[in-house]
Parts: structure tokens; C-alpha cells; sequence
């Protein structure tokens, strides 16, 4: 098991990549794209700049935490089936780009 902490992103944590990776044991952060709103997918662009950012510090990205899930969908109104299907392509991109997604999706819903 590798030892991690919770970076909210650089301009929005006030730790930053190079204080995380100082502290003794820790390999890798748990993160994700916070200005991505709810619904829409992630692009893959994105996806692989936030990864090289950690990356190119000495750490790496070993969870994705909370991929939004649209109202549409909680509430299954009809345009939920746009937020399915961006949520299911940000998925596909999270495991193309080889990161682990993590959620408490099914106690949102």
C-alpha cells in the first residue's frame, strides 16, 4: 500500500506538489479536476496534463476522487441520458490515461 495525501490542484490547495512530496513515505496524491462542472467530460487533455504535473514532481497520481454526478441523473429526468454518457466517456479516459477512479458514486445517487 502506498502512503498518499489529498491535493485539491495547484492554485487551489495551498500545499503545494513539492511540499507534498517532502513528507516522508508519500508516493502519490489523490485528486481531480475541480473547474470540470458536474456533467460534462473530462477532457483527455486535461486528464493527462494534471497527471504529468504530479508526475514531473516526483509523484504520481494513484486515485481519482469524485468525478461529479449530474442532478439529472440522481433525479432521472430525461436529460440524464447526456450525463450518462459523458460520465461513462470520462470513466473510459480516467482508465485510458491508467488512473484509478475512486467514488462514493452510489451514495449520491
Amino acid at each position: 500500500m502506498d502512503m498518499t495525501l489529498r491535493w485539491f490542484g495547484e492554485g487551489v490547495d495551498s500545499v503545494s506538489l513539492e511540499q507534498i512530496r517532502q513528507i516522508p513515505g508519500v508516493k502519490g496524491v489523490i485528486t481531480t479536476l475541480y473547474d470540470i462542472p458536474a456533467g460534462e467530460a473530462w477532457p483527455m487533455e486535461r486528464i493527462l496534463q494534471m497527471k504529468e504535473q504530479v508526475e514531473a514532481k516526483g509523484l504520481k497520481v494513484l486515485g481519482i476522487e469524485s468525478v461529479n454526478i449530474h442532478d439529472a441523473i440522481k433525479v432521472g429526468i430525461p436529460e440524464r441520458e447526456q450525463y450518462i454518457a459523458n460520465y461513462i466517456t470520462t470513466l473510459e479516459r480516467l482508465g485510458q490515461a491508467c488512473l484509478l477512479y475512486t467514488s462514493d458514486a452510489a451514495d449520491e445517487l
